[in-house]
């Protein structure tokens, strides 16, 4: 009997490890340490195909980089945008598309991220209005902020942010 006990225990934790592997959806879970391949802290110089985008009024430098896959959550991207800290290191990127995928990328999201935490005026200096809807999730290392803004022809920006980190283009 305590063999099939034994058994069984040892049965029940892999199972639950492995449905904690296939069903985890938090957002260190999902995206890790940084956003797809490319780890937060990595310097700007060791990151291969990037090109200067635009420069914010802050003075903050936004890139893109060739190639780069313009999806996310299986839903298609405008543009892909990395910024680096003064000392050349990533801590954010924002996705932004626009018309019916905007949508299509906020419900996706939610279906993989789970429903939203609060966002407050004092944690992002905005808060929800009728033009624009806030969406947020926290990780230890990574922070997600979804602006989906339903004037203009709808658009959303996607913003993810190394953890204690104002977002890049802020």
């Amino acid at each position: 009997m305590a063999k099939i006990t034994k058994s069984a225990l040892f049965l029940f934790f892999i199972l639950l490890l492995f449905g904690r592997a296939v069903y985890s959806n938090t957002v260190d879970d999902i995206l890790g340490d940084g956003f797809r391949n490319l780890k937060w802290g990595t310097e700007y110089k060791n990151i291969s195909g990037l090109y200067e985008r635009q420069m914010t009024e802050d003075g903050k430098v936004s890139y893109s980089r060739q190639p780069d896959e313009l999806f996310f959550c299986n839903v298609k991207l405008d543009k892909i945008s990395y910024y680096f800290d003064e000392s050349g290191y990533l801590y954010s990127v924002i996705l932004r598309t626009k018309g019916k995928d905007a949508s299509f990328l906020v419900d996706a999201m939610l279906k993989r991220f789970g429903k939203s935490e609060d966002v407050t005026e004092q944690q992002w200096w905005v808060g929800p209005s009728e033009d624009c809807i806030y969406y947020y999730w926290s990780g230890k290392n990574t922070n997600i902020i979804v602006q989906h803004y339903l004037f203009d022809g709808e658009f959303v920006n996607v913003i993810i942010t190394q953890n204690g980190r104002t977002p890049g283009g802020w």
